[in-house]
């Protein structure tokens, strides 16, 4: 018989899982999802940077390379305020290299020129956490619409007796906390 090794942490189709982190998306997968989306922005800095290229170029070439890899599976994720921001703080970074000076800090301070709001504004681009959450919200109408039969949609909306104590919060309610609606409302809209 072969034996199995339990490992702590696993990586499969592209997203990390990690047995000590049941309720989040952990460390290591936040870790692997920026190395990748950085590894896609420094192969096309130049182009991101290069400010006689219309914006309108540089931000879908920004979306379709970088902020997919960043993102990638984020439908499911559950994540925690430093989870959140080390992918935001990313994700700024890479939204002020698309407009002149968006890095450059005030005279005789380490304050940057721009906010990030005057960076969003200008660029006409969504904040990381508004885009992670409307993904999340299309999978949840996604879900409600298919078959009941549908494994996804029996464990998301599983109604079990037994669970491990703590605090347990369903993607679902944390969804509708973000979205502002009723259970019913959410549904019914979904359809």
């Amino acid at each position: 018989p072969i034996q199995l090794k339990n490992r702590p942490h696993l990586k499969l189709l592209g997203a990390f899982s990690q047995a000590d982190t049941a309720s989040s998306v952990g460390s290591i997968e936040v870790g692997y999802r920026i190395s990748c989306a950085l590894s896609a922005f420094r192969k096309n800095q130049n182009f991101f940077t290069n400010y006689r290229i219309r914006m309108k170029w540089r931000k879908t070439i920004m979306n379709a390379l970088v902020r997919s890899r960043l993102c990638y599976g984020c439908r499911s994720w559950r994540l925690i305020s430093s989870e959140i921001s080390r992918l935001s703080s990313f994700w700024n970074n890479c939204i002020r290299s698309l407009v002149p000076g968006g890095r450059a800090r005030k005279l005789n301070s380490m304050a940057l020129l721009f906010t990030n709001k005057q960076i969003f504004a200008k660029t006409k681009m969504k904040e990381l956490i508004i885009f992670v959450n409307e993904q999340r919200r299309k999978y949840l109408e996604h879900l409600i619409r298919a078959e009941d039969f549908t494994m996804a949609k029996r464990l998301l909306f599983c109604a079990e007796k037994k669970r491990l104590r703590g605090r347990f919060v369903k993607q679902f309610d944390a969804v509708l906390e973000f979205d502002g609606r009723s259970e019913f409302q959410f549904c019914k809209d979904s359809i």
